[in-house]
């Protein structure tokens, strides 16, 4: 790897992602020393490249990060280590931003910049559109319900109450998530969640849950850009 190179290893511990100085993406395998390129970030620099974070699948298969595009937005990406093709996953005429994947292999995370609620310059007569960053998800698979979805409160049998057999079953299934996912019309299947319009970032997910880091609004007592 690069001298100053950002990197994120794979689960399994057999892969490693990272970024270099020249904002070029790559993967390094520990099983054959072999180096593939991924992909180029457009104007990183120094800043964008130590922001720059990658989020992989549960089973080591897959994974995903955003980078900047042309028109100067982010766009969500999901690389398939096992076909070795790269997929962008939302167009771009949003921002998109700091994807991750869920643990159990269903959903993907990120920030989109889609909320205008803009804000009139008493000065120079211009709008702002300050604090429009939302927290959305989209289902891996287009079998995967909503995770907006009413939950069903039926009370299930616990594991201890289960025969031998079956607490074998839970258990292999458990151990043995395989992400899958379908590409057409991924980024029509994306909801926006529930926390207010902010700005977020810094998304992890651990089970059942999303973590986020939630910033100082535009123009706030606490915000560092405007003190």
């Amino acid at each position: 790897m690069a001298s100053g190179s950002i990197s994120f290893w794979s689960p399994n511990s057999k892969k490693i992602v990272f970024i270099d100085n020249a904002m070029k993406i790559k993967m390094y395998d520990i099983t054959n020393g072999s180096t593939t390129d991924i992909d180029q970030a457009l104007r990183f620099m120094h800043g964008g490249c130590e922001g720059f974070s990658v989020s992989w699948s549960p089973d080591s298969r897959w994974f995903t990060y955003s980078r900047d595009l042309n028109n100067y937005h982010n766009a969500v990406y999901i690389y398939d280590t096992r076909d070795k093709k790269n997929t962008q996953v939302t167009d771009g005429y949003y921002n998109c931003d700091n994807p991750v994947f869920d643990t159990e292999g269903k959903y993907v995370y990120f920030t989109t910049n889609q909320n205008y609620t803009p804000y009139y310059s008493d000065i120079d007569n211009s709008f702002i559109y300050g604090n429009s960053t939302q927290i959305a998800v989209i289902s891996l698979k287009k079998s995967t319900p909503s995770i907006l979805f009413p939950k069903n409160d039926t009370v299930a049998v616990k594991a201890d109450e289960l025969p031998a057999e079956k607490k074998k079953d839970s258990v292999q299934q458990a151990t043995a998530i395989n992400a899958e996912i379908d590409f057409e019309g991924m980024q029509n299947r994306m909801e926006i969640l529930p926390p207010a319009t902010a700005n977020y970032g810094y998304l992890a997910a651990v089970k059942g849950n999303i973590i986020y880091q939630k910033l100082p609004n535009l123009g706030s007592a606490l915000d560092a850009r405007h003190p």
